[in-house]
């Protein structure tokens, strides 16, 4: 009886005050409908893919996924953008040491094509916390797709690697930076470990199709980037590299 005093509550109900809203705990937590755009869209580009994409419930699935990002559309828009960077700069004002409102405000600065802003900020999560794996992978990973700041990238993505080695995410990246670094022979080696952890992945098949299209494997880059459009059909990536490899043929 003791210990369920403990729990009993000591204030009558009608004296507490009310649950906060979902507006309320959204505004806490500095929550925009970029975040339901990107949930959703994360989602459903998994679903799209094997062996998902096979499932009897798939096309109804996907579906209702189209509908909610119509939903969410608001979350894509350019033009609600100055609006999203208020609210996360003003919740960083607060706290700037919050990493993880940091991390979210770092990759919708990605998404909305601010790639050195993006990068600037994962700069200050690294000087902070120079052990922190994704800071070092999402530089990489922006930097990776410019030439000119490869060598960068690839720097960034060895930290990541030395954090947590084999990691998965991390190699199609170092792959990347190397194929721009003129370096295709030696993007082989994280590609294809790449693709020993996944081998469905879309994306490290068209990289390794790169790297060979790159050494002049021509025969080689067409199968692999046929495969990549197995996994994902609906890829625009994909097949602008197959249409442009059968072109080619």
């Amino acid at each position: 009886m003791e210990i369920e005093n403990q729990f009993t509550d000591s204030e009558p109900k009608d004296n507490r005050p009310p649950w906060p809203s979902l507006e309320d705990c959204a505004r806490a937590l500095s929550l925009t409908s970029w975040d339901d755009f990107r949930m959703t869209r994360t989602m459903r580009g998994r679903l799209v893919q094997a062996p998902f994409n096979s499932q009897s419930v798939h096309d109804a699935k996907d579906q209702r996924l189209v509908q909610e990002l119509n939903a969410h559309a608001t979350g894509n828009d350019p033009a609600a953008f100055p609006v999203f960077q208020q609210i996360f700069e003003q919740a960083l004002a607060e706290d700037s040491n919050e990493y993880f409102l940091r991390d979210r405000y770092d990759r919708m600065l990605a998404d909305f094509d601010r790639s050195e802003e993006a990068v600037a900020q994962w700069k200050l999560t690294v000087a902070n916390m120079p052990w922190h794996l994704s800071a070092h992978f999402r530089i990489g990973q922006i930097l990776a797709k410019v030439p000119e700041r490869a060598e960068e990238a690839e720097d960034h993505l060895r930290q990541a690697l030395q954090i947590r080695p084999e990691t998965a995410d991390l190699l199609p990246a170092l792959g990347e930076a190397l194929i721009n670094q003129q370096s295709p022979r030696a993007s082989l080696r994280p590609l294809r470990k790449a693709l020993k952890f996944r081998p469905n992945s879309a994306r490290a098949l068209l990289l390794n199709a790169r790297a060979h299209l790159e050494l002049n494997e021509r025969e080689k880059a067409l199968q692999l980037t046929e495969l990549a459009a197995e996994q994902a059909p609906e890829d625009p990536a994909v097949q602008s590299a197959l249409n442009s490899l059968k072109a080619d043929h």
